[in-house]
């Protein structure tokens, strides 16, 4: 009695949708613990990220060309060439990113490659505020500031990165304009504030907008999730997790529809187990339920890739089995579904229950004005023929 107790303590739980663990999200990084999920966010929004990248860049590359205008204005032309060689490398930099995007490892390699371009454009400006005389440095500030929103809030860099290309930048600044280009204290901290508040109010928002977004698609998924089960729990057995009745309803449907538009036989096996509910009566119904999935386990082996094993109600299944060709290879398939109930079934190391056999009703199709309740009423009606004789075995409809 100690072993059956712990047997009906064996109750099939419904499948975790997922962990909150397995859903948190890395409060620095803002991606996903699980790889996984990560990678099923990148998926979903890879397209509009995408396009959003392409857009991004050329609206980039053509303020870069209008800026280039001020070159005209403020530098000699000794200098002049040289950053010309600088403008024309970011913008072909940028045309290669566009044309980057339409390729595959793009999809692998998108942030490695915005970052570069981000630094790019930013080392350019720095380029130019070098060389540039006092009075024409202003003009370019604002452009630097534009160019860190822009990493953070267009171009589709992801929080962390585009933190990386604002604080390099910088960085690279405080060594420009301390050592190699020194510039007048008050300009130096009237530079470094503007810059650094650009830099903490664009993380901020980027940080937002990306925490709101995967926070929405984890919300989205959740749902999702949710609707997915409840629609596989409404057409699958609970205890077997076998499709019900009503899904092998529509199954038959599809495959009386082939079989007559590809002229093949299939068949549809009503399986009803002998002495099944003496099971219950003498161990229980929560015995009986683990020999029922004991037995949706055994069935499931001789399982061919296009049939359908299906519980509809009780001790009894329906097997469709495409393509049966005759009756001798329906009753061979037929016989490997009995060959199965065979063997003793171990429910525990110390509880054993012998083999039993069943009663199999089968029904070949396709036939004049079939459809799938008449193919499940027929095969049944050829197993309860078995069940009037002496059971354990098989009958044609």
């Amino acid at each position: 009695m100690d072993n059956l107790g712990l047997l009906r303590k064996q109750v099939k739980m419904p499948p975790d949708l997922d962990s909150p663990k397995a859903t948190a999200i890395n409060p620095l990084t803002l991606g996903f613990i699980d790889d996984i999920i990560e990678q099923e966010y990148r998926n979903e929004f890879y397209l509009p990220f995408r396009r959003q990248t392409r857009i991004a860049l050329i609206l980039g590359m053509v303020f870069w060309a209008l800026y280039s205008l001020l070159e005209v204005l403020f530098l000699p032309d000794q200098i002049l060439h040289i950053i010309k060689i600088v403008h024309f490398i970011v913008l072909i930099f940028g045309v290669f990113v566009i044309s980057a995007s339409y390729r595959k490892f793009f999809k692998r390699f998108n942030q490695p490659i915005l970052m570069v371009a981000a630094l790019m454009a930013g080392m350019g400006l720095l380029a130019h505020m070098l060389l540039l005389p006092d009075m024409a440095m202003s003009h370019y500030f604002p452009g630097l500031m534009l160019l860190i929103f822009w990493s953070h809030s267009f171009i589709g860099l992801r929080f962390v990165r585009a933190c990386f290309v604002s604080v390099l930048l910088l960085l690279l600044s405080i060594l420009l304009f301390t050592m190699v280009r020194p510039m007048p204290f008050v300009n130096l901290v009237s530079f470094f504030y503007f810059l650094v508040a650009t830099i903490l109010f664009s993380a901020t928002a980027s940080y937002l907008s990306e925490r709101q977004k995967r926070t929405t698609f984890l919300s989205k998924r959740e749902l999702n999730n949710e609707r997915n089960y409840h629609l596989t729990r409404s057409l699958h057995d609970n205890l077997t997790g076998l499709p019900n009745r009503e899904l092998l309803n529509d199954r038959l449907e599809l495959a009386v529809s082939q079989a007559l538009r590809d002229e093949r036989q299939s068949a549809g096996f009503f399986i009803d187990l002998d002495g099944f509910k003496a099971i219950n009566d003498t161990y229980g119904h929560q015995i009986g339920d683990l020999v029922l999935r004991e037995v949706a386990t055994r069935f499931k082996e001789v399982m061919r890739e296009a049939d359908t094993l299906s519980r509809i109600g009780g001790d009894e299944f329906f097997v469709l089995a495409k393509d049966i060709s005759t009756e001798s290879f329906a009753k061979f398939f037929a016989g490997k579904l009995l060959n199965q109930l065979q063997k003793p079934f171990n429910l525990s190391e110390a509880f054993m229950l012998p083999g039993m056999t069943a009663s199999i009703g089968i029904c070949i199709f396709p036939y004049k004005h079939c459809t799938a309740v008449d193919i499940i009423r027929r095969a049944d009606h050829a197993m309860l023929e078995v069940k009037r004789g002496a059971k354990a075995g098989i009958f044609f409809a």
